[in-house]
């Protein structure tokens, strides 16, 4: 299989920030649909939210009304986020707005 030079996007997902509590939830349950190289959070909410990739630990903070892009690319090497990797977000219990999922990945033939 070789590599296209392609870059497509997943399907946007989202979760509710009325969802969004003490506890993680989950803002794409059936985890990623491909392996992406491009992740962006957008935090549309009325509060900040902490990010896991585990839904145990705390590895990101994005503002209300920021958003977090990473970018798993590096000169001459390939890193991504794994097929199904789910992530999830807490915050505020009672906020408005919606936290967002966004990703890319690299086409095969």
């Amino acid at each position: 299989m070789s590599i296209k030079n392609a870059v497509l996007p997943v399907p946007l997902t989202s979760i509710l920030s009325t969802a969004v509590g003490d506890d993680y939830s989950a803002i794409n349950p059936d985890g990623l649909p491909e392996s992406c190289h491009i992740i962006r959070i957008i935090n549309d909410g009325s509060f900040a939210v902490s990010v896991s990739y585990n839904g145990v630990t705390d590895h990101e903070y994005v503002p209300a009304g920021d958003s977090l892009l990473i970018y798993a690319m590096f000169v001459k090497e390939r890193a991504a986020f794994r097929k199904g990797t789910v992530l999830y977000v807490k915050g505020t219990t009672g906020q408005s707005g919606r936290i967002y999922l966004s990703g890319y990945y690299q086409a095969y033939n």
